[in-house]
């Protein structure tokens, strides 16, 4: 089955109930299944397309939990509305690396990230590596992990140079 007619399969199932949970995940699908409509051009969605719609709306979240943070306190419910959305959107991206073992599936190249010319060189290779791998991962994850490997090595390479 596809991601997409999963979708539509776990949306048919959350009719049939009014808990809370059965709201909140027919609520976010019935989102997720209009982005995938929007911009599909029929209902043979390749997953590729549905893992970028999940992907973004996780950017998105994170973009709006980062601002809520910096208010302190306004808009408490809207924060952790999006990480629970955050939660049940990463469920449903398989094979997905969170921050920790992303770091360890680039842990072999990271002395070529070192040693990349620029950060934009060294995230390029990362990526690359990871394709190559068939490792997927957020891209906002992989240029921050690529900049803390680049400041320790420099920071290595000072104190031992």
């Amino acid at each position: 089955m596809s991601m997409y007619q999963n979708l539509r399969a776990t949306l048919t199932a959350t009719m049939k109930s009014s808990d809370e949970q059965a709201v909140f995940e027919r609520n976010l699908i019935r989102f997720l299944i209009g982005e995938v409509q929007r911009t599909a051009k029929n209902d043979d969605v390749p997953d590729d397309d549905v893992k970028k719609i999940l992907k973004k709306a996780v950017e998105n979240n994170r973009i709006l939990i980062a601002e809520l943070d910096k208010r302190s306190g306004i808009g408490e419910s809207a924060r952790l509305k999006a990480i629970r959305e955050n939660e049940y959107l990463i469920k449903m991206l398989p094979g997905l690396l969170q921050a920790g073992d992303l770091n360890n599936a680039i842990a072999t190249i990271s002395i070529d990230i070192c040693n990349a010319k620029s950060h934009g060189q060294a995230v390029g290779m990362a990526n690359k590596y990871l394709k190559e791998k068939n490792i997927d991962c957020f891209g906002e994850e992989l240029k921050e992990l690529v900049a803390v490997i680049r400041t320790k090595g420099t920071n290595e390479q000072q104190t031992t140079g």
